[in-house]
Protein backbone atom coordinates (compact mmCIF):
# COMPACT_ATOMS: atom_id res chain seq x y z
CA UNK A 1 0.00 0.00 0.00
CA UNK A 2 2.72 2.24 0.33
CA UNK A 3 6.37 2.85 -0.61
CA UNK A 4 7.78 3.13 3.13
CA UNK A 5 7.68 0.03 4.66
CA UNK A 6 8.53 -0.58 8.68
CA UNK A 7 8.18 -3.41 11.48
CA UNK A 8 8.06 -6.56 10.37
CA UNK A 9 7.38 -6.13 6.44
CA UNK A 10 11.08 -4.87 6.56
CA UNK A 11 12.28 -7.30 7.83
CA UNK A 12 11.10 -9.59 5.44
CA UNK A 13 11.99 -7.54 2.58
CA UNK A 14 15.77 -7.59 4.04
CA UNK A 15 15.51 -10.94 4.41
CA UNK A 16 15.04 -11.64 0.82
CA UNK A 17 18.01 -9.16 -0.33
CA UNK A 18 20.11 -10.76 1.42
CA UNK A 19 19.23 -14.04 -0.22
CA UNK A 20 20.76 -15.12 -3.19
CA UNK A 21 18.20 -17.38 -4.12
CA UNK A 22 15.36 -15.08 -4.07
CA UNK A 23 14.68 -11.87 -6.33
CA UNK A 24 12.49 -8.92 -5.97
CA UNK A 25 11.57 -8.68 -9.29
CA UNK A 26 8.20 -6.29 -9.09
CA UNK A 27 6.79 -4.20 -6.63
CA UNK A 28 2.50 -3.37 -6.87
CA UNK A 29 1.88 -0.66 -5.54
CA UNK A 30 -2.05 -0.03 -4.48
CA UNK A 31 -3.00 3.23 -4.78
CA UNK A 32 -3.81 5.39 -2.29
CA UNK A 33 -7.43 6.60 -1.27
CA UNK A 34 -7.42 10.11 -0.73
CA UNK A 35 -7.45 11.37 2.63
CA UNK A 36 -10.75 12.73 3.08
CA UNK A 37 -12.07 9.29 1.39
CA UNK A 38 -9.73 7.39 4.05
CA UNK A 39 -11.11 9.07 6.99
CA UNK A 40 -14.78 8.82 6.22
CA UNK A 41 -14.20 5.53 5.38
CA UNK A 42 -12.35 4.95 8.67
CA UNK A 43 -15.43 5.88 10.21
CA UNK A 44 -18.08 4.25 7.97
CA UNK A 45 -16.17 0.68 8.58
CA UNK A 46 -15.03 1.02 12.52
CA UNK A 47 -17.55 2.07 15.54
CA UNK A 48 -15.70 4.15 17.76
CA UNK A 49 -15.09 1.40 19.80
CA UNK A 50 -13.26 -0.30 17.07
CA UNK A 51 -11.01 3.08 16.74
CA UNK A 52 -10.11 3.41 19.93
CA UNK A 53 -8.71 -0.85 19.75
CA UNK A 54 -6.89 0.51 16.40
CA UNK A 55 -4.94 2.80 18.70
CA UNK A 56 -4.59 1.19 21.42
CA UNK A 57 -3.03 -1.71 19.18
CA UNK A 58 -0.48 0.94 17.88
CA UNK A 59 0.27 2.22 21.50
CA UNK A 60 1.26 -1.30 22.67
CA UNK A 61 3.20 -2.10 19.34
CA UNK A 62 5.80 1.10 20.07
CA UNK A 63 5.49 0.29 23.71
CA UNK A 64 6.94 -3.49 23.02
CA UNK A 65 9.03 -1.53 20.42
CA UNK A 66 10.68 0.70 23.20
CA UNK A 67 11.05 -2.82 26.04
CA UNK A 68 12.22 -4.77 23.61
CA UNK A 69 15.11 -2.37 22.44
CA UNK A 70 16.00 -1.62 26.20
CA UNK A 71 15.96 -4.67 28.09
CA UNK A 72 16.51 -7.75 24.83
CA UNK A 73 18.46 -8.47 21.95
CA UNK A 74 18.20 -4.88 19.39
CA UNK A 75 15.81 -5.33 17.40
CA UNK A 76 15.53 -4.01 14.10
CA UNK A 77 12.30 -1.40 13.69
CA UNK A 78 14.09 -0.44 10.87
CA UNK A 79 11.64 1.54 7.43
CA UNK A 80 12.89 0.59 4.49
CA UNK A 81 12.08 2.70 1.29
CA UNK A 82 10.82 0.14 -1.63
CA UNK A 83 11.73 3.27 -3.94
CA UNK A 84 15.57 1.99 -3.37
CA UNK A 85 14.94 -1.37 -4.33
CA UNK A 86 16.63 -1.62 -8.18
CA UNK A 87 13.05 -3.23 -10.03
CA UNK A 88 10.28 -2.76 -11.56
CA UNK A 89 7.07 -1.28 -9.93
CA UNK A 90 3.76 -0.67 -10.57
CA UNK A 91 1.02 1.25 -9.53
CA UNK A 92 -2.83 -0.66 -9.78
CA UNK A 93 -6.14 0.06 -8.72
CA UNK A 94 -7.60 -2.00 -6.22
CA UNK A 95 -11.58 -2.86 -6.34
CA UNK A 96 -12.55 -2.89 -3.18
CA UNK A 97 -15.46 -4.47 -1.94
CA UNK A 98 -18.51 -2.47 -0.30
CA UNK A 99 -17.50 -3.87 3.55
CA UNK A 100 -13.87 -2.53 2.24
CA UNK A 101 -12.40 -6.34 3.59
CA UNK A 102 -11.67 -7.85 0.21
CA UNK A 103 -9.83 -6.26 -2.82
CA UNK A 104 -9.41 -7.34 -6.23
CA UNK A 105 -8.16 -6.24 -9.23
CA UNK A 106 -8.55 -5.06 -12.83
CA UNK A 107 -8.38 -7.69 -16.03
CA UNK A 108 -5.98 -4.78 -17.07
CA UNK A 109 -4.18 -4.28 -14.16
CA UNK A 110 -3.85 -8.61 -14.09
CA UNK A 111 -2.45 -8.43 -17.13
CA UNK A 112 0.10 -6.34 -16.46
CA UNK A 113 1.32 -8.17 -13.33
CA UNK A 114 1.08 -11.61 -15.35
CA UNK A 115 2.97 -10.15 -18.05
CA UNK A 116 5.83 -9.87 -15.33
CA UNK A 117 5.88 -13.87 -14.92
CA UNK A 118 6.10 -14.20 -11.21
CA UNK A 119 6.47 -16.78 -9.26
CA UNK A 120 4.72 -15.67 -6.15
CA UNK A 121 3.62 -12.55 -4.50
CA UNK A 122 3.98 -11.55 -1.15
CA UNK A 123 1.27 -9.50 -0.04
CA UNK A 124 2.16 -6.99 2.49
CA UNK A 125 -1.00 -4.38 2.21
CA UNK A 126 -4.10 -4.24 3.87
CA UNK A 127 -7.68 -5.92 2.69
CA UNK A 128 -7.70 -10.05 2.08
CA UNK A 129 -7.28 -10.69 -2.11
CA UNK A 130 -10.08 -12.34 -3.74
CA UNK A 131 -10.29 -13.17 -7.93
CA UNK A 132 -8.01 -13.97 -10.25
CA UNK A 133 -4.60 -12.26 -8.24
CA UNK A 134 -4.43 -15.56 -6.51
CA UNK A 135 -4.13 -17.62 -9.49
CA UNK A 136 -1.90 -15.89 -11.89
CA UNK A 137 1.31 -16.73 -10.50
CA UNK A 138 2.92 -20.33 -10.24
CA UNK A 139 3.12 -19.89 -6.13
CA UNK A 140 0.03 -18.23 -6.13
CA UNK A 141 0.08 -15.75 -3.26
CA UNK A 142 1.69 -15.37 0.61
CA UNK A 143 -0.14 -13.31 2.46
CA UNK A 144 0.61 -12.18 6.19
CA UNK A 145 -2.20 -11.63 8.57
CA UNK A 146 -2.10 -11.06 12.69
CA UNK A 147 -4.75 -13.80 13.21
CA UNK A 148 -6.29 -16.84 12.29
CA UNK A 149 -9.48 -15.72 10.32
CA UNK A 150 -11.04 -19.81 10.79
CA UNK A 151 -11.32 -18.77 14.42
CA UNK A 152 -10.98 -15.24 15.32
CA UNK A 153 -11.92 -12.83 12.95
CA UNK A 154 -11.50 -9.12 14.04
CA UNK A 155 -8.79 -7.61 15.92
CA UNK A 156 -6.71 -7.33 18.21
CA UNK A 157 -4.17 -9.59 16.84
CA UNK A 158 -3.37 -12.30 18.95
CA UNK A 159 -5.66 -10.98 21.82
CA UNK A 160 -8.13 -13.86 21.31
CA UNK A 161 -5.67 -17.00 21.45
CA UNK A 162 -4.41 -15.39 24.68
CA UNK A 163 -8.01 -14.89 26.06
CA UNK A 164 -8.92 -18.32 25.06
CA UNK A 165 -5.31 -20.11 26.29
CA UNK A 166 -4.68 -21.70 23.11
CA UNK A 167 -1.19 -23.06 23.04
CA UNK A 168 0.16 -20.89 19.94
CA UNK A 169 -1.00 -17.17 18.92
Amino acid sequence: DDLNLDNFNSEIVSTIKKNDSYKISLIIINKKISKKKKINSIFKKYSILRIFEKMMIKFIFLFEEKIINNFFEKYEFTKIDLNKIDCDKINVNQIISNNGFFYEYSDKDLKIINNHKLDVIIRMGAGILKGKILEINKYGVISYHHGDNNFFRGGPPGFWEVYFKKPST
